[in-house]
């Protein structure tokens, strides 16, 4: 495949990253503070430059449920098209208005995977949750990421990338469904991991052994790096990061599906990740997992796919 012009644009943006890092790092220790504040400031102008400019970006604020219950602080916000213009200096958003929202560092350790993934459970927890698809059950409608310039592994022996994906694995392993984990990881110097879905795995089509009753849901982090693109000089975390952004927010923006799937046929590079799974009965009620079990029974008898369609909410593979 051709090198595309769409890449090059998005690699410029790691240099400058790679850049600003350097030069902030020159005077971190004696003002952290504002060192943390331009990091942060950094990724919401990525943002601000690849996502439609109907959404605004903003840096610094809480987010709200429709219960009253508050976020901590949170990094940077990406505010839907529909958000009232009144509120946008609060620094208080509401969680219905809320597309995504980031934590950014500039040196990413092990403990800031730990720390986002449990701000992430309490954002998603902010919203108003629905049960009328598998991606709706599966899927909170605010997408939550941890974004850095750089990571903290620099010694000859270290293995950066398997260190990420083993914190965010443990977590995974941790968790009793797939609702509050982490969409993203971004390193801008190592790579993007990103959250895969399966909302329905059974043994029409997918695992023989596994007898009726006892179907699953998965998740994976899909990896981008260096290790996974054929030619490395074609890699970028930003990049995949940007096209896994818009291809979350279109499943709730139809107007951006379009350009989600231009970006995705010229520039996704992903592998996946190490596959977890639950009881299907462990995180569908008992009714929606009929309902479920009863989609799919049919589909395989009529010959009828919703794979076939990413943008299906009854899609097995929920990226």
């Amino acid at each position: 495949m051709a090198r595309h012009e769409l890449g090059e644009f998005l690699r410029r943006f790691n240099v400058t990253l790679t850049d600003e890092y350097n030069r902030i790092q020159r005077w971190v220790l004696e003002d952290p503070g504002t060192a943390g504040d331009q990091g942060e400031e950094n990724w919401a102008n990525v943002l601000r430059g690849w996502l439609p400019k109907s959404y605004t970006v903003v840096t610094k604020g809480r987010i709200v449920g429709y219960d009253g219950r508050m976020s901590d602080q949170v990094d940077v916000v990406v505010l839907k098209p529909s958000y009232p213009p009144h509120l946008l200096g609060t620094k208080i958003y509401l969680a219905a208005g809320v597309a995504a929202a980031f934590e950014c560092k500039l040196t990413i350790e092990a403990k800031h995977i730990q720390e986002a993934s449990a701000l992430s459970a309490k954002i998603k927890g902010l919203s108003r949750r629905k049960y009328g698809s598998p991606r709706q059950v599966l899927c909170a409608p605010i997408i939550v990421g941890l974004l850095g310039h750089q990571h903290t592994w620099k010694s000859a022996n270290s293995k950066s990338e398997e260190n990420v994906s083993r914190s965010l694995n443990r977590i995974v392993q941790d968790s009793s469904q797939p609702y509050g984990l982490l969409d993203f990881v971004c390193v801008a110097n190592l790579g993007t991991w990103s959250g895969h879905v399966q909302s329905w795995i059974d043994s029409d089509r997918d695992d023989k052994a596994l007898p009726q009753g006892m179907e699953k849901v998965g998740f994976s982090y899909w990896i981008s790096s260096a290790r996974t693109v054929p030619d490395s000089e074609d890699f970028s975390p930003v990049a995949e990061l940007i096209c896994g952004l818009l291809r979350k927010m279109a499943q709730n923006d139809e107007s951006m599906r379009e350009i989600a799937e231009y970006f995705d046929a010229a520039l996704v590079n992903i592998a996946p990740g190490y596959l977890y799974t639950w009881n299907a009965s462990d995180v569908y009620s008992d009714d929606f997992r009929r309902e479920v079990a009863n989609h799919w029974r049919k589909s395989t008898l009529d010959g009828s796919d919703d794979d076939s369609d990413q943008w299906n909410e009854w899609n097995r593979n929920l990226f």
